[in-house]
């Protein structure tokens, strides 16, 4: 429905079309094209709401957010820069304790029915499953860069492009 300007933003990466016609749209705060994804400080998550953007979070503080989904009215955020999953209220506030994972990385979220979450992480070429507050334990392991991540409910297949490797695999969940 057209283009929408990030104002300051140097890595747009995740996007999550929300409740009530929002979108939502990370920025890693990454230099784009740099070899070691070099940090610009850019740090940020945007709404867009009729063709507008602005800044719910912003700052080094948010570690390189990188993927985002809305569940329960409460926004989660996946970083890149730790492995932290974020829980945030529709003002952009962290809203409850900050979740660990168990590596780093973290790319790619989706909510499962049933409201379990799956989040890849690089740090352990691995995609983990669990609840925000709660432990996580990998669903699967030994895939490279498992980058944004997408779940088929009518399989239930969790779906994983391989950011290095140009593919994206199919895996049937358990």
């Amino acid at each position: 429905k057209g283009e929408v300007k990030l104002p300051g933003a140097t890595f747009a990466n995740d996007v999550f079309a929300g409740e009530g016609g929002k979108v939502y749209v990370t920025d890693s705060g990454l230099k784009q094209g740099a070899k070691d994804f070099e940090p610009t400080g850019t740090d940020a998550l945007y709404v867009i709401e009729k063709g507008k953007a602005k800044a719910l979070a912003k700052g080094k503080d948010l570690g390189k957010p990188n993927g985002v989904v809305e569940s329960g009215g409460t926004l989660y955020l996946a970083n890149f820069g730790n492995e932290e999953l974020w829980a945030l209220d529709a003002k952009g506030k962290k809203k409850g304790a900050v979740t660990k994972l168990p590596n780093g990385g973290l790319d790619g979220i989706v909510v499962l029915p049933g409201g379990d979450f799956l989040v890849s992480s690089w740090a352990a070429s691995a995609v983990f499953q669990g609840k925000p507050g709660g432990e996580f334990k990998p669903v699967v392991s030994d895939v490279a860069a498992p980058a944004d991540i997408g779940y088929d409910s009518k399989r239930n297949r969790l779906l994983i492009p391989r950011f290095m490797a140009s593919t994206v695999e199919a895996w049937q969940l358990k």
